[in-house]
């Protein structure tokens, strides 16, 4: 248990705006140098990277993706609550991804 008490703890979490997508995100990072980057909108993950090779991003993002803050991110990992799929009167997958976390 004590290890994984020590891989969650965050040290820094810093709200900034991204520069390409222009949605705040919170950057968050780990003592043994893994980092991420999390957009608030739909609380989802943009990018990873590991400690053990911190040049490259584990996490894929598409070029397609429509970062306007209305529409659900493609790529990364979204948060999918409280449905995945459609029902009725919420949008599919869930009002999370189309939800500003500020």
């Amino acid at each position: 248990m004590l290890a994984f008490k020590s891989f969650v703890a965050i040290v820094a979490c810093l709200v900034a705006s991204d520069v390409q997508a222009e949605l705040p995100t919170a950057k968050l990072s780990h003592p043994s140098g893994s980092n991420a980057e999390v957009f608030l909108f739909g609380a989802h993950v943009k990018s990873f990277r590991a400690a053990q090779d911190p040049t490259r991003d584990v996490i894929f993002m598409s070029e397609h993706s429509y970062l306007d803050g209305v529409n659900p991110i493609m790529g990364g990992i979204p948060i999918v609550f409280p449905n995945f799929g459609s029902a009725k009167g919420l949008p599919g997958h869930g009002f999370a991804r189309v939800t500003s976390g500020e």
